[in-house]
């Protein structure tokens, strides 16, 4: 357990203050960095090799969020902390995943221990006022040490063989995750400034024409205002009033909706042009202070790089989640992705994604004759929906039934609901109801795969994973019908959703290591996709190789359907090209 001046160890200035260890019951601190009124009270460059060697040796470090400690000796220090290693966060995790927090001061609890955690971490500064604090920071730092070797050794003896395998593949991934974080992703600085520049500039123009409609001067007038402010709920729903638009929905206080759901409604059903206007303005404001005004300003963008931290048990599901900052949410347009780049000129950016990844596994685990021999044949299963729900030869499917029939395909495995869908694809509840049902009808083993997961979370309480994950579903026979369908609608998702999650956790760790040694890198992962920056002269040897490795996976319960990825490359993020096939690698290569 390492202590440190800041929890932004990509800081230049941070330091490690101080390290523990525990081993045979008995915690140990001493100084690393720490200083004293600005003098040194260790000589660190006799403890930090020996420090180095206890971290390379085979015996299995444990630590409670182990990938920040990680993180901070090689960092700051240049240590690299070798496998095996094992987290007590994780651990806790795989036993209970529905924990609010695994935090290691909510978990003593679990030891019969004092909350030593009570020591107030912001004292902690690059020199310290005095003896007397470090003092107490090295007693703060043993007990940590100390307390997760307990937790260790106590969390041990609660793991069942599912919890351990899945425990293990997941401090493999921590492993990838430390090395893609410590990496980072590059970022393009002068071009990040010039979508500053132009998205001021469009907002400034877009702000100006929204003020110059006639409207404004009588709601300015109405209000008794000077000028009218773009993000005042009160102030746009008395535009919409006067405007005479219809209304889409009210708020809780019964005032007219003015949320981005109505904005697009009236957009696009009414073709009203205040509400583009509205609706580009407040996309663009959001992307600015969300992105780009943070990563110029609150120093995210480090020596040409971001180092996002991706987290391992923040979700139920088993997704990873990402933040400081979050690059699993960057709007899906260009205007910020095409801020990411490859390492250098020579390399170039490569994003693999597992195509229909969840539906494919619907039909592994449901086994259901139709949706599996779509995959199995390599039949448009969109297209195929579509021609079996319309009753048509698939060759006359149109585009537009083709995408309804997608968003039904994805959404029946989220559990949504024919009112649902009809809200969100704007279509008649009954068109929608018909849809859902003949949907089950064509594919049959789905709703039987579905009853079956119901039945068995009722009787065992929770649902498990072909991968070994459990989630927890106490409140699946709830009094409260609402309750309950929210956690039947859990429990399908989850068996879903995990299991694909886990089929792309397994890809990075394969990737990672036939990456090991070459000038090709892990850079970013999101959800399904897994993106890397490979120096250009390996992009045909290595491609090949790494879509082998991620379609090849052949366990029983596949049922002999493959995994299927989506291969696209080019010189940032906003601008990816997809590949048809390998066959057109060279050439789109040479374009770049």
């Amino acid at each position: 357990d390492v202590e440190t001046t800041d929890l932004d160890i990509w800081k230049p200035d941070a330091k490690i203050l101080t390290c523990a260890i525990a081993f045979n019951n008995k915690g140990y601190a001493f100084p690393i960095q720490a200083t004293v009124n600005g003098a040194s009270v260790i000589d660190s460059s006799k403890v930090i090799p020996v420090l180095k060697q206890l971290m390379s040796t085979n015996k299995v470090k444990i630590g409670h969020n182990i990938k920040f400690d990680m993180n901070a000796l090689k960092q700051i220090l240049d240590i690299d902390v070798s496998m095996p290693i094992a987290d007590t966060m994780i651990m806790h995790y795989t036993i209970n995943e529905e924990t609010r927090t695994h935090s290691l001061s909510a978990l003593l609890g679990l030891l019969g221990l004092e909350d030593h955690k009570q020591f107030d971490l912001s004292l902690l500064q690059k020199t310290l006022p005095n003896a007397y604090l470090l003092k107490q920071l090295l007693e703060y730092n043993a007990k940590d040490a100390l307390a997760t070797l307990y937790l260790h050794d106590y969390l041990l003896t609660k793991m069942e063989s599912h919890n351990k395998l899945v425990a293990k593949m997941l401090y493999n991934v921590t492993h990838v995750l430390h090395d893609i974080e410590i990496h980072g992703f590059a970022v393009d600085v002068q071009r990040l400034h010039e979508v500053k520049n132009e998205l001021e500039q469009t907002i400034s123009n877009i702000e100006a024409k929204l003020k110059s409609y006639d409207v404004i001067e009588k709601v300015k007038q109405e209000l008794n205002i000077d000028d009218i402010n773009l993000n005042s709920p009160q102030q746009i729903a008395k535009i919409f009033e006067l405007l005479n638009l219809p209304v889409i929905q009210t708020t809780k206080t019964g005032q007219i909706s003015t949320d981005k759901q109505t904005l697009t409604y009236l957009a696009e059903n009414y073709n009203i042009e205040f509400a583009k206007d509205l609706l580009q303005y407040r996309e663009l404001n959001k992307i600015m202070q969300t992105y780009v005004i943070p990563y110029l300003e609150n120093d995210i963008v480090k020596n040409g790089r971001i180092h996002p931290t991706y987290n391992v048990t923040a979700t139920v599901t088993g997704r990873l989640s990402c933040s400081n900052p979050n690059l699993q949410q960057i709007p899906r347009n260009a205007l910020i992705k095409q801020i990411f780049v490859p390492d250098n000129d020579n390399h170039i950016l490569v994003n693999i994604d597992y195509s229909q990844a969840e539906l494919r596994v619907m039909a592994m685990l449901s086994g259901d004759e139709k949706l599996s021999k779509a995959y199995i044949e390599g039949i448009d299963v969109h297209r195929q929906t579509a021609a079996l729900v319309y009753n048509k030869p698939i060759d006359q499917v149109t585009d537009e039934e083709r995408q309804l029939a997608k968003m039904v395909n994805f959404a029946i495995i989220y559990g949504s609901t024919p009112q649902g869908l009809a809200k969100r694809l704007n279509r008649t509840e009954q068109e929608m109801v018909q849809f859902v049902n003949t949907w089950f009808k064509i594919y049959p083993a789905v709703k039987r795969f579905e009853h079956q997961v119901l039945i068995t979370a009722r009787t065992q309480k929770y649902i498990m994973t072909p991968f070994g994950r459990v989630r927890h579903l106490p409140q699946i026979d709830s009094d409260n019908a609402q309750i309950r369908a929210r956690t039947e609608r859990q429990a399908i998702n989850y068996i879903i959703q995990s299991t694909a999650a886990d089929f792309t956790l397994l890809s990075l760790i394969q990737i990672h290591k036939l990456l090991k040694g070459m000038d090709a890198y892990i850079v970013n992962t999101v959800h399904d996709s897994i993106m890397l920056s490979i120096n250009r002269k390996l992009v045909s040897n290595l491609l090949p190789r790494i879509k082998l490795l991620m379609e090849s996976y052949d366990f029983s319960w596949m049922r002999g359907i493959s995994l299927k990825v989506d291969i696209s490359i080019g010189k940032n993020w906003g601008e990816l090209i997809e590949l048809d096939s390998l066959d057109d690698l060279e050439g789109v290569l040479s374009q770049l």
